[in-house]
């Protein structure tokens, strides 16, 4: 009889498990054994270091996937651990098993042994079950627990806004409890790009998110070793932060959806802009957002930016600002008869 040729996939589902590599180990081991115990031969290993099995967004996941369903076929089987190492979703596991089925590759637990009867996909969907109401428990005992650390004014692990770094303000056995202080030199940028979209400096008057990005840069600041943005600028300028209150779940981090204000638990931080500075700078945006005031109208240097609108009855459509003979002319058309058709308005530039 041929040989069976397999690949593992094992995967721990934090980088800090996998730091300790003992749970990738233990995987290996394992499908080794299996390989002896069933004369199979380990072709290749994929390993997937710190990546949820709630979805198939795995790079490892999806390149095994990819080679096991090519057309030169390297594989006759892949072997896991336990099949919630592939999947912690019923209907993910299922879709994959039986997409690799079709073209004759099995999925092989080493340690939940199955075969193709009834009673063992009944098993194997009971299984499927039973690890994604263990993955649901253990994230919601894990929010609680953030949550609560959160309350307590303690940082959740992402990166901090910047003028702010962590410090650690406790110790509990292995785990360091952080908040975060303020980076002087971080927060003094901070307390520029807020006072320049204010006030403006060297008597220039208040400045725009584009000018001020542009000034930045011509003076080579960087920002955590990268240039300063137009999008980063923005991002600073809406940050509640730097008023005392940071925020953890905002986000839902699956969808990237914004969660409801409810769900939000405020963590307090130090102080960097005065509420009044802050409240002063997101009226000013509110105002220029181009849904309020059109961007044209923001930046432009023209008198009639906006403003002027065609006359011709049952057209009311903006004005545009046109030059002829390489710029020796100015006047205005209207917006139909530039981007339409020269006929579409009778109304004369």
């Amino acid at each position: 009889m041929k040989q069976k040729r397999i690949c593992a996939y094992v995967r721990v589902s934090t980088t800090r498990q996998a730091g300790h590599e003992t749970s990738l180990e233990q995987q290996r081991e394992a499908i080794a054994s299996w390989c002896a115990a069933s004369d199979a031969r380990l072709v290749e290993t994929y390993v997937e270091a710190g990546a949820s099995a709630t979805n198939d967004k795995r790079p490892a996941f999806q390149r095994m996937v990819a080679d096991a369903l090519s057309a030169d076929h390297p594989y006759d089987a892949i072997v896991v651990y336990r099949f919630s190492r592939f999947f912690r979703d019923a209907h993910f596991l299922e879709t994959y098993r039986l997409m690799l089925l079709a073209a004759r590759v099995d999925l092989i637990s080493a340690t939940q042994r199955t075969d193709e009867t009834d009673e063992a996909h009944l098993m194997r969907s009971m299984i499927a079950l039973m690890d994604e109401h263990s993955s649901r428990t253990n994230g919601t005992q894990t929010r609680r627990v953030m949550a609560s650390n959160a309350e307590a004014g303690f940082w959740k692990g992402s990166i901090p806004p910047v003028g702010f770094r962590t410090y650690t303000a406790e110790v509990r056995g292995k785990k360091h409890k952080k908040k975060l202080e303020v980076e002087p030199e971080e927060a003094a940028l901070v307390r520029r790009i807020f006072s320049m979209y204010l006030r403006g400096e060297r008597e220039t008057g208040p400045l725009g998110i584009k000018l001020i990005a542009t000034r930045l840069k011509n003076e080579g600041i960087l920002c955590r070793g990268r240039e300063i943005t137009n999008s980063k600028v923005a991002t600073i300028l809406k940050c509640e932060a730097y008023i005392g209150t940071a925020y953890w779940n905002k986000t839902n981090s699956k969808t990237r959806q914004v969660r409801p204000k409810s769900e939000w638990v405020a963590v307090d931080v130090p102080v960097i802009v005065p509420p009044a500075d802050f409240d002063a700078v997101q009226a000013r945006l509110a105002t220029n957002h181009p849904k309020v005031t059109p961007p044209r109208t923001v930046n432009s240097p023209t008198l009639l930016t906006a403003k002027a609108k065609c006359g011709q009855e049952g057209c009311g459509t903006g004005m545009l600002l046109m030059t002829g003979k390489g710029g020796k002319h100015r006047y205005y058309q209207c917006q139909r008869k530039k981007k339409i058709a020269a006929n579409a308005c009778s109304q004369p530039n």
